[in-house]
């Protein structure tokens, strides 16, 4: 195959895979915009795990894994808040995940199992 036919053809499948990804962002956006709530639980959850990060990175390993342990479980709680919230409003995390036509490698094209026309 010409390298440029090849390079055209990669371009507009990352294009289509990068405008799934967007369309999905996009609809978290809107739910987060009227649903500040849910928007303060995923700062929140970010927040949380930057300081396990830290914690890993920084800690002896005593206070390492016992802070690990209970941010863990902490990141947890507010994991199932964010699903009880997002339920009351019709939701679930899996509709802000990109709908990619192969779920195997996500339109990445590297998957043996799908023949991409």
């Amino acid at each position: 195959m010409n390298i440029d036919v090849y390079r055209k053809v990669q371009r507009e499948f990352d294009l289509k895979r990068q405008r799934k990804i967007d369309e999905a962002n996009r609809k978290k956006e809107e739910i987060y915009a009227s649903n500040p709530q849910l928007k303060k639980i995923e700062d929140e959850m970010n927040v949380l795990a930057l300081k396990i990060t830290k914690n890993i990175l920084n800690a002896d390993e005593i206070t390492r894994q016992v802070e690990s342990e209970n941010m863990s479980m902490k990141l947890k709680a507010l994991d199932e808040k964010l699903d009880i919230e997002l339920k009351k409003i019709g939701y679930s995390k899996d509709d802000f995940k990109p709908k990619f036509d192969c779920k195997i490698c996500e339109d990445r094209r590297n998957c043996k199992k799908r023949r991409y026309n």
